[in-house]
């Protein structure tokens, strides 16, 4: 019986990191992902059962019935927006510049499984701007009323607080007042 209890314990030993780092990485998954995290489970657990079964039958047996488990940890991210802004007030001054600034307009933390390479998307929502430059991601970036795509990495599974802040170069035909937010931020691997 020390033998079973032995070899429960060494593959539990084993299994539990792993294990921690899918429960981790399904915290945020999909529902299909979650549900083949979940039938992952269930066969880790059969095949230990499996594996001591052979003690379980005859406790002198003396075979070592050996169990090894590789995982392979899909690389995913999320994003948590604290703020973001909703709308965006366009003034005449604003027009006759060229440019409005908009400071602390998205305000988001990005976890990520194993500290992986992401890539914040930014899709335009309306056609007021010509092109964006984006501060607050270490270094300054500027993108096309088309919107596009903004290479981050981090060493960390979460990164720092983003505070973003915007300078958009206006269309010429706009007239001043309320526009709806311009942007959509998305995050993705």
């Amino acid at each position: 019986m020390d033998v079973i209890i032995q070899g429960l314990c060494e593959g539990l030993q084993r299994c539990k990191l792993w294990l921690y780092n899918l429960l981790v990485a399904t915290s945020h998954a999909s529902s299909l992902q979650k549900k083949v995290s979940a039938i992952i489970i269930i066969v880790l657990i059969l095949m230990v059962l499996g594996a001591i079964h052979p003690f379980i039958d005859d406790p002198k047996a003396t075979t070592n019935n050996g169990l090894e488990v590789s995982v392979t940890v899909l690389p995913s991210a999320r994003m948590q927006m604290k703020y973001q802004a909703r709308q965006i007030n366009i003034s005449a001054k604003d027009i006759a510049q060229g440019y409005v600034d908009v400071r602390a307009a998205s305000i988001f933390t990005v976890a990520t499984s194993r500290g992986t390479t992401y890539f914040i998307d930014v899709h335009p929502r309306s056609d007021i701007f010509s092109s964006v430059k984006i501060e607050g991601l270490g270094s300054q970036v500027i993108l096309g009323s088309e919107g596009g795509s903004i290479t981050q990495s981090r060493l960390g599974l979460r990164s720092p607080e983003n505070v973003l802040n915007y300078r958009f170069m206006l269309k010429g035909d706009l007239q001043p007042g309320m526009y709806d937010w311009p942007l959509q931020l998305a995050v993705r691997v």
